[in-house]
């Protein structure tokens, strides 16, 4: 990580001293800094760097994609950003996404299915698939905690059925039958996580009782 972050360091100093025309010289800055950390970081893997023909075509392929999209298309989840009527300046997130898609209600299942991916002092403690009664870390796969992954993904599932499947030459009456169907399944799918999440509990009350 020292490394990296002297590395950065290193590559804006150097092209600091660069002097840039003035309309371009937030992009052109941008940019080399980004083509001198590649070819630090690409040196301390092993790999050799890019020809310079092939970094000179990266380049320009860079360069017309933003001039044809706009700046913010250059950031992260820029590719949605002009649809979001975002700004140079203002940054896409996650978040941003999940109001754009009215699915902000989601934020908290997925902050929570989060704490085992990205580091947090809550992912130490708190583990989707372990038991409630278990007293160790986990480690491995577990058949434990899929109840509310298995109902997210089936309300996800489900809305992505209806809008690919939805035919607008059908009749009414048949997209309407469809739609129930898919509603249906999606309702049932927590039901069953939630029987066999029952009994895996009762299971594992059973093995300790009968190994204490």
């Amino acid at each position: 990580m020292r490394f990296w972050l002297r590395g950065l360091a290193k590559c804006s100093a150097a092209e600091n001293r660069i002097e840039w025309d003035g309309a371009g010289r937030k992009g052109a800055r941008a940019s080399a800094t980004r083509r001198c950390f590649a070819r630090r970081l690409l040196r301390s893997m092993g790999y050799a760097p890019y020809a310079k023909k092939q970094a000179e075509k990266i380049a320009k392929g860079y360069a017309r994609v933003i001039k044809e999209y706009g700046e913010p298309f250059g950031g992260e989840y820029g590719w949605i950003a002009h649809l979001l009527g975002q700004g140079p300046k203002k940054r896409v997130t996650f978040a941003t996404l999940q109001e754009a898609a009215s699915m902000k209600l989601m934020r908290a299942h997925y902050q929570m299915a989060s704490y085992n991916i990205h580091a947090s002092p809550k992912g130490v403690y708190f583990k989707l698939g372990q038991l409630e009664t278990s007293t160790v870390l986990l480690a491995g796969v577990s058949n434990a905690g899929l109840v509310e992954p298995a109902q997210n993904a089936g309300l996800s599932l489900g809305k992505l059925t209806m809008l690919a499947c939805n035919d607008p030459t059908a009749p009414p009456f048949d997209n309407n039958v469809f739609a129930q169907v898919v509603d249906r399944l999606t309702r049932q799918i927590p039901q069953d996580f939630a029987k066999a999440d029952r009994k895996l509990k009762r299971d594992d009350k059973l093995f300790r009782h009968a190994n204490s």
